[in-house]
């Protein structure tokens, strides 16, 4: 917990130090001027991508629930908006929209604990799928538009060496139980309660048979590639939401660079920093980022705080009537 505690100080302090910097820089009478020109009609579009982008969102987890639950697609938007508002109010990120949106399938269809984490568990594979595939995306259309890819490779390597775990342990059960066993026994331990090891042991190992079992039945399912386009075509319009943002102030800007750093940004979302919607991680992340690859800082500056800005509140405002509603199930 210190150690969880430190990082998410040092990280205040980069957004601190990033925050002072653009400030800084900032030449607040190009700033004006530039927002003076934000486009209506660009504005507009963005709001339709962001929306798009939020029922690909639902129709992907749709797809793979209903693979073994029946269940309405309203119900899957109502779940996936939950998510996205719990990720976006609660400081602990991703696991408070996560967990709100088991505890819905839990309590209103009594779905069992293990087949909702396979089923997040696919889609999170599906979720990294699509990361790579915007990694490289992203390298192909910078390098043809003259961008150079040594950097671009060797932030790819990295995501690959994050993801590549998670994706053996997803089609390699026996290290899935072999680091169980392993986490089991060390925590047994230490444990003062020696007489509950073999019942503890037989309900977790069952439980994890479930999880490997659903997640078998999932990958020999073509339902899968589906919900695998429904996601890529979620981050596409999430990618376009920004590159409407640069066409709003008549900025024209390397799409290669949009597709490539988003999947960076789709990960700053659901890191935990203990601010709600992560404001000034977000923000001062993309403007450096998108500066070092060349765009103008003002221009940079403005579409990101307009791409924000439509996206929280609409993350806000959309989801809050359904949470208000249904709050009796996600807690």
């Amino acid at each position: 917990m210190k150690l969880l505690h430190l990082i998410r100080w040092l990280i205040l302090v980069v957004i601190i130090i990033g925050l002072f910097l653009i400030i800084y820089n900032l030449d607040i009478s190009k700033f004006i001027n530039t927002v003076s020109k934000v486009r209506m009609d660009y504005v507009f579009l963005m709001i339709i991508s962001n929306l798009l982008a939020m029922l690909l969102f639902a129709m992907a987890w749709h797809v793979v629930i209903n693979e073994v639950y029946k269940i309405p697609f309203k119900d899957s938007f109502i779940s996936s908006c939950i998510y996205i508002f719990g990720n976006l109010v609660i400081p602990s990120a991703s696991f408070s929209g996560e967990a709100m949106r088991i505890n819905y399938f839990k309590k209103k269809f009594r779905i069992p604990l293990e087949q909702v984490l396979a089923m997040i568990a696919i889609n999170r594979f599906q979720y990294s799928v699509t990361m790579i595939g915007f990694f490289a995306i992203g390298i192909i259309i910078a390098y043809y538009y003259g961008i150079q890819t040594f950097s671009l490779l060797v932030a790819l390597m990295f995501v690959l060496i994050i993801i590549i775990p998670f994706i053996l342990l997803l089609f390699r059960h026996n290290i899935l139980i072999s680091i169980v066993d392993k986490f089991l026994r060390i925590f047994f331990f230490f444990s003062k309660e020696k007489d509950k090891i073999s019942f503890v042991y037989d309900k977790i190992y069952e439980s994890v048979e479930r999880f490997n079992a659903t997640t078998s039945y999932f990958k020999k399912s073509k339902s899968m590639i589906l919900a695998l386009i429904y996601m890529a075509l979620q981050w596409l319009f999430n990618s376009i939401t920004i590159y409407l943002a640069f066409m709003s102030i008549s900025y024209q800007v390397n799409i290669g660079i949009i597709i490539f750093t988003y999947p960076i940004f789709a990960m700053l979302t659901v890191t935990s920093i203990g601010i709600p919607a992560n404001l000034g991680l977000m923000e001062t992340s993309m403007i450096w980022l998108y500066s070092s690859f060349g765009i103008s800082f003002v221009e940079t500056l403005v579409a990101v705080f307009l791409t924000r800005t439509i996206v929280i509140l609409m993350d806000l405002l959309i989801p809050l009537p359904m949470f208000i509603k249904y709050k009796k199930f996600v807690f």
